[in-house]
């Protein structure tokens, strides 16, 4: 898929995202309960784990997670060498419940933050370039380091406010770039 859509493929890649959205919801739903209901049953930890490894990247991990740690005799897996290949392990104290699971709608669980509560690293970034070019004298730093600033976040180097050298040039801020450098 290119870069550039017309507005009608958007309009319907949008329908098409909140329909497959939808669709991959109920579809984890339903198979998280039938892997609870396996669990009871077996506590086959590995058909758990299964399921959770195989939730895509845009999926809200963290709910499924809470959502399995409520109603699965499931522990998370704090071992560091089998954590990531075996995230959940059987929690012989705890019951499985997949009836109260189907009840409850796992992306329920660990609601995001409202989108006006995400902090815009960005917009900081350029509220700390605009102080920093009014400010008398920068301590730390200088232009240089203001441009490495705004590179980070995305902003154009044309947008960094220009600034004398230092007389004494600042610390590195990207020390790894250094080794990078050198190898």
């Amino acid at each position: 898929m290119g870069l550039i859509m017309n507005l009608k493929d958007i309009e319907a890649n949008i329908v098409k995202i909140a329909k497959t959205g939808a669709v991959l919801d109920a579809l984890i739903q339903t198979t998280g309960v039938g892997v609870l209901v396996h669990f009871a049953e077996h506590h086959d930890a590995a058909i758990v784990n299964r399921l959770f490894l195989a939730l895509p990247a845009g999926s809200r991990k963290t709910a499924f997670a809470s959502w399995l740690l409520a109603y699965g005799a499931v522990m998370v897996n704090t071992d560091q060498a089998m954590k990531k290949e075996r995230p959940f392990l059987w929690d012989k104290d705890k019951v499985t419940t997949p009836e109260a699971a189907a009840e409850d709608m796992w992306y329920n669980h660990k609601p995001e933050k409202a989108i006006d509560e995400t902090f815009d690293l960005q917009k900081a970034v350029r509220a700390l370039l605009k102080r920093a070019g009014t400010a008398g004298k920068l301590e730390h730093g200088d232009g240089d380091t203001l441009k490495a600033l705004a590179k980070c976040v995305g902003i154009a180097e044309s947008d960094v406010p220009t600034r004398p050298k230092a007389a004494v040039p600042p610390a590195n801020l990207f020390p790894q770039e250094e080794v990078a450098k050198t190898e």
